[in-house]
């Protein structure tokens, strides 16, 4: 079952964190993130698209001195300021589309090429901080959705 982030998140605080890999990609969109913990406990991310609207994830920073960190806070939004870690804003328009470019991402198409809405889901952790950017592109009238699932 999805849920979104505040009814799902407090299961998952104060976990040790092993993994984010995308899941399930696809040339022109990567529509899944698994998020793993060291004691089997699986997170899954989904970004969907209203209509005339297309959304994907594009970038998982972790650092490799995140694996075995204990996860604090979950947040969702356009930016994250702790005073620490200037990368967790996100990424301008030009930034994002610049990523996905080079993965191969496909981020041009028919009634969805106007308005670019660049999202970070961030994971605080008591070593730092872990990102997981994703963009959705509609007709200005849209915009998508995240979706947490337990696995």
């Amino acid at each position: 079952m999805y849920h979104h982030l505040e009814t799902t998140k407090k299961q998952f605080i104060g976990k040790t964190l092993e993994s984010i890999t995308e899941i399930d990609p696809r040339p022109d969109f990567d529509d899944a993130v698994l998020i793993k913990f060291r004691d089997g406990a699986k997170l899954k991310l989904n970004v969907k698209g209203d209509c005339c609207s297309l959304s994907m994830f594009y970038e998982i920073v972790m650092p490799d001195e995140l694996k075995g960190a204990i996860l604090e806070d979950i947040i969702e939004g356009s930016g994250y300021d702790d005073g620490r870690l200037s990368e967790a804003t996100a990424d301008s328009q030009e930034v994002a589309l610049s990523k996905c470019k080079a993965k191969g991402i496909k981020t041009d198409g028919e009634n969805y090429d106007d308005t670019f809405s660049i999202w970070n889901i961030v994971l605080k952790t008591n070593r730092g901080l872990a990102l997981i950017r994703h963009l959705n592109i509609s007709n200005g009238y849209y915009d998508g959705m995240t979706y947490y699932q337990t696995v």
